[in-house]
């Protein structure tokens, strides 16, 4: 595995509102659940998620209740709260959450965020949750909300493949290893991609995954977790060159040995990934080559 990389050394100072990581967005909570339409419910900050719109610009990130926020000006101020908890949430539904981590953009123009819901508390379900996806293919002014993707899943992101399917990564409470699936009706239906359970081993934390296509290196899967099935440490970036189907570990990058938990990436400029993450008391930012990445 590369070399470690110091979060304080690599800390980007300072952020430009250009360069989209992560936005802490407050999750829903199960109180807040039941609050009558047009009440926030705001409690405790919780990462959230965050999408950039393109041509036109401006920025949507998931709040409460279940609500979206908007900016058109790269940040710098923000719309009023919009409650859309009666577009997505089943009635029989405990609760529904954003993210935590980034939505996406796709090349038709559906905005994509990564999302779960607990389900009923009636048998076979007893109230787990479910990792999903909510879509809106105008903009913003509706939304709609996808099925489960597989029981006990919850936090997860996702990615539009080559080929228009969506890619899903989803923390699961089995423990063990990513649970990843496709779609290619956004989230209506769900198939098991051949390295769910096996091929990116996690001790049950919230990931960060990107997508980038790079004009010299071509299109490629970025992938950040504390990589071993116990204990939240020894934060790295993987990569694939394969759409997901191997992730060689001449491509695993070590960026921080102590605790390190949830986490977000985004492309800075076009030949860098910068990673935003949770590490002993703090919160760091770190930029790093992709040429690097790839052991160049």
């Amino acid at each position: 595995m590369p070399s470690i990389y110091s979060a304080i050394d690599m800390l980007a100072s300072p952020f430009r509102t250009d360069t989209f990581a992560l936005l802490a967005a407050t999750a829903m909570t199960a109180s807040a659940a039941a609050l009558p339409e047009g009440t926030m419910g705001f409690e405790d900050a919780k990462p959230g998620a965050l999408v950039e719109l393109k041509n036109p610009g401006g920025v949507w990130t998931a709040k409460p209740g279940h609500a979206h926020v908007n900016s058109k000006d790269d940040g710098l101020t923000w719309s009023e709260p919009i409650n859309i908890t009666g577009q997505i949430k089943d009635p029989k539904w405990r609760f529904v959450l954003q993210g935590p981590g980034k939505g996406i953009t796709m090349k038709d123009g559906t905005l994509v965020f990564p999302a779960q819901f607990r389900g009923e508390s009636e048998a076979p379900v007893s109230g787990k949750p479910f990792s999903t996806l909510i879509y809106s293919k105008d903009r913003g002014l509706s939304w709609k909300i996808g099925t489960g993707v597989k029981i006990d899943t919850t936090e997860a992101q996702l990615v539009e493949l080559g080929d228009g399917s969506i890619m899903i990564n989803c923390r699961d409470n089995r423990g063990g290893s990513r649970s990843i699936y496709t779609t290619k009706d956004l989230g209506a239906t769900w198939q098991e991609h051949p390295t769910t359970r096996s091929a990116l081993p996690e001790p049950v934390c919230m990931a960060s995954l990107i997508r980038v296509e790079h004009k010299k290196h071509g299109d490629l899967l970025f992938f950040a977790n504390p990589p071993q099935r116990s204990g939240r440490h020894h934060m790295t970036i993987k990569v694939s060159d394969d759409e997901g189907m191997t992730w060689p570990e001449k491509w695993h990058t070590l960026i921080d040995e102590r605790f390190t938990a949830y986490s977000c990436m985004t492309l800075v400029g076009e030949d860098h990934i910068g990673l935003f993450y949770e590490g002993p008391g703090e919160i760091y930012f770190v930029r790093v080559p992709i040429a690097e990445l790839l052991g160049e």
